[in-house]
């Protein structure tokens, strides 16, 4: 199986109107889970699970009032990248109840699905 890297990760999702990836983590690493647009957009709405908000922009600066209990001090964004239309966010310290589907809304323009997937089979030598 392939395993994409970070730099693979940063960028895959340009213009389309919604767009499926599938990440597969080991419990305890990072991952980078990807949404990018075409530029700059001042509102972008993570999700997991159509539920719980993971992350948010609004009016183009981070906004964690409403992050759910369970993600806070473990999600981190690129900021400096909003103004090329990176969104994409690291989840730290993966944990089993972090697998579902993520998802990324950028309103009116883009709609990244991402489904994390836990597999206690790989090792941290296996992504190297």
């Amino acid at each position: 199986m392939k395993h994409l890297t970070t730099s693979q990760l940063l960028f895959p999702v340009l213009g389309d109107k919604a767009q499926s990836i599938t990440i597969e983590a080991v419990q305890g690493d990072s991952v980078i889970l990807p949404c990018s647009a075409r530029g700059y957009e001042k509102d972008v709405f993570w999700r997991c699970n159509t539920t719980k908000t993971v992350y948010e922009v609004i009016e183009g600066k981070e906004d964690l009032y409403e992050q759910d209990a369970a993600f806070r001090g473990r999600v981190k964004s690129f900021p400096s990248k909003f103004t090329e239309g990176n969104y994409s966010i690291r989840l730290s310290d993966v944990i089993n109840s972090d697998a579902g589907i993520y998802s990324c809304k950028i309103p009116y323009t883009n709609t990244v699905h991402v489904e994390l997937r836990l597999n206690d089979s790989l090792s941290k030598e296996d992504w190297n």
